[in-house]
């Protein structure tokens, strides 16, 4: 060997490790490169998983590019690795003192070639079957949403379908109330408010008054004369009326009156009494001159007060319609006193409570609401005392006059005395009146319960 490749040995020796270390190196880059590419491919799989569809999509074609990509890879890697390995081999053979070294270096970088390629080729596949999995997930995914949204949508368009349905089954059930409260109710009011507005004049017929008839109204003394005594027979009639029905009911439902049903239709027969009928049948028995009042007095010799006349006919007035509507409000408390749970009664009894303290104790508590109604409908009621008056007055017709309710005020007038438009006056504010009241009373017995 000469002196010229004596020098030359050490330097190819150096270029071959030098070599390896570039292999090495240039193997460690790409590792590093195909880790941060599988971490962008799983960045990307979550990304896509808002929508199932096109992540099904965008996997296959990640899987399709990813496989051959890598595939090359590791085919051009293992021949860097075969090229350094006989460059290595080469420089060993030019170096018989190096030889042992170069085998050494030679081996090693066959074994990290080896290594490297395995492990790529391994994450290959497994990329691929990762993707493979998740283009199949995401299809089944896809699959499952599409059916799901379907559903849901089919499920809606039912549920639309049958509330309509129920909505019109419901306004078809509704309507025929409707119409008849309509014509019956909403549209008299309409045209009672209507016919208020306007006057009838001898010179210039029927002109927009406004509110003039209401104006006069206030101020009319024969108005608020028959106002007032409606009130004082609301004020009297109405809490013995109902007191009354309580007790009845109370009686009934205590389950010691004998033959309770055949009393408890009697008490409500009356109610079915047509008013003008109870109101004649009355007049007559209570007539002085000619009734069965004044015959027992004549037969028994004392002189019975005239019930008829002006001191008694508002009693007597109160005496006829108490008569009427005991039953209806007996028949109201009594259904609620039905609808108390027996197991109240069960634990006042264990307790000791006798029938009189039950009564007080878990009876009347439970009639709040009840006698509320009824107080309610007998305050409307007692503004609308028109059929009782008007009979009687055939009978006592100095006592009984044009006015002596609102009602009936309204009805001379327009009927006796051709004032169509300040009778509707007159009936609009009695409405109003009847109203206001019917609501204060709730209020002040929704204050009363918040405080109890």
């Amino acid at each position: 060997m000469t002196v010229g490749s004596r020098l030359r040995a050490p330097w190819r020796a150096r270029g071959a490790t030098r070599q390896g270390q570039a292999g090495q190196h240039e193997t460690g880059q790409h590792e590093t490169g195909q880790r941060q590419a599988r971490q962008d491919q799983a960045r990307q799989d979550q990304a896509g998983s808002r929508a199932a569809a096109e992540r099904a999509n965008a996997a296959g074609a990640a899987a399709e590019r990813a496989t051959p990509r890598r595939a090359n890879a590791a085919t051009a890697t293992d021949a860097d690795a075969t090229t350094t390995a006989n460059a290595a081999g080469a420089a060993a053979r030019a170096t018989p003192g190096r030889a042992n070294a170069a085998d050494a270096r030679a081996n090693a970088a066959d074994a990290t070639a080896a290594n490297a390629a395995d492990a790529r080729a391994n994450a290959a596949n497994a990329t691929a079957a990762t993707a493979a999995t998740a283009a199949t997930d995401g299809t089944h995914d896809g699959a499952t949403a599409a059916r799901a949204t379907r559903a849901r949508a089919a499920g809606g368009r039912s549920r639309g379908q049958g509330v309509t349905r129920h909505n019109r089954v419901g306004y078809a059930f509704f309507a025929p109330f409707l119409i008849v409260f309509a014509i019956a109710i909403v549209a008299p009011l309409a045209y009672a408010i209507y016919l208020s507005l306007f006057q009838d004049r001898l010179f210039g017929g029927t002109v927009f008054a406004g509110f003039a008839n209401y104006t006069r109204a206030i101020g009319d003394n024969l108005f608020k004369a028959g106002l007032l005594r409606v009130m004082i027979f609301m004020l009297v009639q109405v809490p013995v009326m109902l007191l009354l029905a309580l007790l009845t009911a109370l009686a009934i439902d205590s389950g010691r009156l004998k033959a309770a049903k055949i009393f408890r239709i009697g008490v409500f027969i009356p109610y079915a009494v047509p008013a003008v009928v109870g109101a004649i049948m009355w007049g007559y028995l209570t007539g002085g001159q000619f009734g069965l009042v004044g015959a027992i007095g004549h037969d028994l010799g004392v002189h019975l007060p005239n019930l008829l006349g002006k001191g008694w006919m508002l009693a007597t007035l109160g005496n006829v319609v108490t008569w009427e509507f005991t039953g209806y409000n007996m028949l109201i408390l009594y259904a609620a006193l039905r609808a108390v749970p027996t197991e109240l009664y069960e634990a006042a009894a264990v307790d000791g409570a006798g029938e009189f303290r039950k009564a007080w104790s878990v009876k009347l508590p439970a009639l709040r609401r009840a006698l509320l109604l009824a107080t309610t409908f007998s305050i409307i009621g007692s503004f609308q005392l028109f059929t009782e008056p008007a009979i009687m007055s055939a009978l006592a017709p100095a006592v009984i006059t044009t006015n002596y309710t609102p009602n009936y005020y309204a009805y001379n007038l327009a009927f006796n005395g051709q004032e169509y438009n300040y009778a509707a006056a007159i009936a609009v504010v009695t409405g109003l009146v009847t109203v206001v009241l019917a609501y204060a009373v709730q209020i002040w017995t929704a204050r009363r319960e918040r405080l109890l």
